[in-house]
């Protein structure tokens, strides 16, 4: 579901199609578009009001679709589609490729956006297999009432992981530009690590920012390939320097994965503060491998210690059986 995109006051619904084929192109992707309509739908063949093709071969575009929000202030909210995603290498497998997100501002009318490259802006990985768009996130991080754009590339950085953040504003953000250019950047510790693998953006105090909260599915901070999470402050001057974590919490065990699933912000206990929910599809109960595990931490973060075990959340659920990977998706 993306804010409202064209301004009619509904949000909208956007799909992705990553493996879409063109008559000519190959694996190209697709995104499709329905607006949201006051009476409904009730078509079960009903087609879409917009849609895009990747417009290169493996460009897989649609992996990653993400509703921006309203970035610029302009009362409609914005489309981060990432593309170009994978490639293939000199053997023929399928490897990370460099990744590019293309931002559409939300307007009224769409007709004369026809592909990809008429975003308003492409933000591209710097090296050959960054994986820029893996994962999108958004949230208002200085509190300047302007949703904040968040590209999680977890192969780049000398492949540790790199996430960068670019501040919403009055003034577009437009052209082609690559990570190089946001002015917030956080990479991986390690080798490895897929820092930025997955991303979430929510208010986890109740102070009107949201914080940033970047998953590392595969870090090897507690034991091999345990993972970790880490949340970073909001704040007024989250954009002047980049912040060390005010929490940081690693898997239980080898192969745990923890942060291949996050949700932050959703208040599940209604105590009128946001809560982190991660997942861990490594994880294990009794006889139950690779069930998987769902932690919740109850908000607020300032209650929290600050290099934590998974196995301290409060709450906590388990799969059911071998393989279920729970926690994958929220």
């Amino acid at each position: 579901i993306a804010p409202d995109l064209n301004g009619d006051g509904l949000d909208d619904v956007v799909a992705g199609g990553r493996g879409t084929s063109t008559d000519s192109i190959i694996a190209a992707g697709e995104v499709q578009i329905l607006f949201g309509r006051e009476d409904g739908w009730d078509d079960p063949a009903l087609s879409a009001d917009v849609t895009w093709f990747g417009e290169q071969e493996m460009a897989r575009a649609g992996s990653t679709v993400h509703g921006v929000g309203d970035t610029n202030g302009d009362g409609m909210g914005e489309l981060a589609v990432a593309t170009n995603l994978r490639q293939t290498s000199a053997s023929g497998y399928e490897q990370p490729g460099q990744g590019m997100v293309a931002l559409f501002y939300g307007q009224e009318d769409f007709s004369e956006m026809a592909n990809l490259s008429d975003s308003t802006a492409q933000i591209a990985g710097v090296g050959a297999s960054d994986g820029a768009g893996m994962a999108i996130a958004s949230g208002d991080l200085d509190g300047d009432g302007h949703q904040d754009l968040i590209i999680g590339a977890p192969y780049g950085a000398a492949n540790t992981g790199r996430v960068v953040v670019f501040p919403g504003s009055a003034t577009s953000t437009t052209g082609e530009l690559t990570l190089d250019d946001a002015p917030i950047q956080f990479t991986g510790e390690n080798y490895s690590d897929t820092f930025g693998y997955t991303l979430a953006a929510g208010d986890l105090n109740a102070d009107g920012t949201a914080e940033l909260v970047i998953g590392s599915p595969t870090a090897d901070d507690a034991t091999p390939e345990s993972g970790t999470v880490r949340v970073y402050a909001g704040a007024a001057d989250f954009f002047e320097a980049a912040t060390e974590p005010i929490y940081v919490v690693t898997g239980e065990w080898d192969d745990h994965q923890l942060g291949t699933g996050l949700s932050a912000g959703a208040d599940v206990n209604g105590d009128g503060v946001g809560d982190l929910i991660m997942g861990a599809i490594g994880a294990w109960q009794g006889l139950v491998t690779k069930g998987g595990r769902v932690y919740v931490q109850h908000g607020p973060h300032t209650d929290w210690t600050m290099n934590a075990s998974a196995s301290e959340a409060p709450v906590q659920f388990y799969g059911g059986a071998t393989k279920d990977y729970i926690g994958k998706t929220f």
